[in-house]
């Protein structure tokens, strides 16, 4: 003991604790509930976002149009991908600085898996805001798409929004700000507020959306 208050540095130790924003919940939380209860409040359904849920089986089927749109954002930005794991290489320190807890392993053996979950979760989110805040599905795909598309929007929304909640399914900011620049020249699409859930997910010519709370239709 003796040594560790020779040792310790309170200013240090202050600034440990300002880096996470990205937490584990509490075992003793989990344990008031039930594990059905804890399946639907702390666990995604649909999609992993960074690593704490990365590669759960029931995750996997989503993990091929993550790629998809990691390719359409690539495409459209006219740049080469390294420029997007660059961008992230460029930050990796502070990205895992932010996630409470993190095992040792995405540091080290690992830390090349990180940055690929970075650029592949960090493009789905950007992809998802844009059909959000666009209102309307991207025409780099198909009409029928089953993620990118007015169907898959509407379809499948809810439960990527719900999963975007889940405290230890979440991404930093940082990340979505370095890849929305590398894309777009800019971060609007994250600044603008769009990161927050919207009520009216997607409008689109010709199609119909209902507002839940206000049963008025939208178009």
């Amino acid at each position: 003991m003796e040594k560790r208050l020779v040792e310790t540095d309170l200013f240090g130790e202050m600034g440990r604790w300002s880096k996470p924003s990205i937490y584990r919940v509490p075992e003793w939380v989990k344990n008031m509930t039930t594990d059905s209860e804890q399946a639907a409040y702390y666990r995604p359904l649909l999609v992993s976002l960074g690593p704490f849920h990365h590669g759960k089986g029931h995750l996997a089927d989503m993990e091929k149009h993550k790629e998809r749109a990691v390719l359409h954002i690539v495409k459209r930005s006219g740049k080469p991908l390294s420029e997007f794991i660059t961008a992230i290489e460029g930050v990796i320190d502070e990205l895992l600085d932010a996630y409470d807890n993190l095992e040792d392993k995405w540091r080290k053996a690992e830390r090349h898996l990180f940055v690929k979950i970075m650029v592949l979760d960090g493009c789905f989110l950007l992809e998802m805001l844009k059909v959000v805040s666009d209102k309307e599905a991207p025409r780099d795909y198909a009409t029928n798409d089953p993620v990118f598309s007015v169907h898959g929007m509407l379809c499948l929304w809810v439960g990527i929004r719900c999963d975007m909640l889940v405290i230890e399914n979440q991404i930093p900011l940082l990340a979505l700000y370095k890849l929305e620049e590398i894309w777009r020249g800019t971060a609007l699409l994250v600044v603008e507020g769009s990161v927050e859930p919207h009520k009216k997910p997607l409008a689109h010519e010709g199609t119909p959306i209902y507002d839940g709370d206000t049963k008025e239709k939208t178009s």
